[in-house]
């Protein structure tokens, strides 16, 4: 699976960066469900939901922070971890960040840019792990990010549904 394929990331009308423009734009105060099930598509493969929602994570921490570097995060529980947070879970969400001692399996790595990749995102790239098994029908809180911080701790982010769809 190409995750590059979701959206066209060279183009202006990057449906996920829209996407997190309107949800991040919203103050916390006026946040509320009216966005659960406007991401969803009934013919969207598990797979495709968990890319458009790492870009849309991706996005909202560059509209709500600017230029914070991703690989500062200090630990599962970090402010801008629970910010984001409120905000997934406005569009039927959980975000999940979980910090691990174990290789734990993950779909895809996160570096900084200058990484070679052909899938970034702002001034990120990703990277899919050639080893993850992926099969249809495979929960999307099993599909993981993997992030490493600065200090090496590593970091595993995955998104739950907050309804049954």
């Amino acid at each position: 699976m190409d995750c590059q394929k979701i959206v066209d990331l060279s183009k202006e009308d990057n449906c996920a960066q829209k996407f997190a423009q309107i949800l991040f734009g919203r103050p916390i105060e006026q946040l509320d469900s009216q966005y659960s099930y406007l991401i969803l598509d009934e013919d969207m493969d598990v797979d495709d939901l968990f890319c458009m929602l790492i870009e849309i994570l991706i996005y909202g921490i560059e509209i709500l922070y600017g230029e914070l570097d991703i690989f500062q995060l200090e630990s599962d529980d970090h402010p801008v971890v629970q910010k984001l947070a409120l905000y997934f879970l406005s569009c039927g969400f959980r975000l999940i960040v979980e910090t691990s001692e174990d290789n734990l399996c993950y779909f895809c790595e996160i570096f900084p840019a200058n990484r070679e990749a052909s899938w970034k995102i702002g001034n990120y790239a990703l990277v899919e792990n050639g080893n993850f098994a992926y099969y249809p029908n495979m929960r999307l809180e099993l599909l993981r990010l993997r992030l490493v911080n600065h200090q090496g701790r590593v970091f595993y982010i995955s998104f739950q549904p907050k309804f049954n769809v």
